[in-house]
C-alpha cells in the first residue's frame, strides 16, 4: 500500500541493535515490526491518548509492513499532527553540554 512521501520505512541493518522493519515520519519513529517468540509483533511506538491502539501480531515482517501501512495510512492526517506535537530531542553533542528544558518543535502545517 502506497504511503504519502513523508512516510517512510526503515529496514534493519545486521549492525543494528535492533531487528525488523520501522515506519516513521518526518524522522519521528511510528511502528516497528518486532521478532515475538516465533513471528513477530507490529508494536505502535507513536500513541494516540485519543485512539489507543494495541500491538499485533503478524506472522512475518512482510505481513507487519503491509498490516502497518494499512493503518497509517487511515490516520495519515491524525499521525501528522501528533508527529508535529513531539518535543524535539537534541543529541547531547548539539545540546551545548546543557539539557534543553521546554523544548517544542515548531508548528507544521500540512496540505493535502
Amino acid at each position: 500500500m502506497k504511503l504519502p512521501d513523508d512516510f517512510h520505512w526503515v529496514l534493519a541493518q545486521p549492525s543494528d541493535d535492533w531487528v525488523g522493519a520501522r515506519l516513521e515520519l518526518h524522522g519521528c519513529p511510528l511502528i516497528q515490526v518486532q521478532p515475538c517468540r516465533s513471528g513477530w509483533l507490529v508494536n505502535i511506538l507513536l500513541a494516540d491518548p485519543d485512539n489507543p491502539q494495541a500491538n499485533v501480531a503478524v506472522r512475518s515482517v512482510a505481513a507487519g509492513m503491509r498490516w502497518s501501512a494499512r493503518w497509517a495510512r487511515d490516520r495519515v492526517g491524525r499521525l501528522r499532527v501528533l508527529v508535529a506535537e513531539q518535543p524535539i530531542v537534541l543529541p547531547p553533542d548539539l545540546q551545548g553540554g546543557r539539557p534543553l528544558l521546554g523544548q517544542v518543535r515548531t508548528p507544521v502545517t500540512f496540505h493535502g
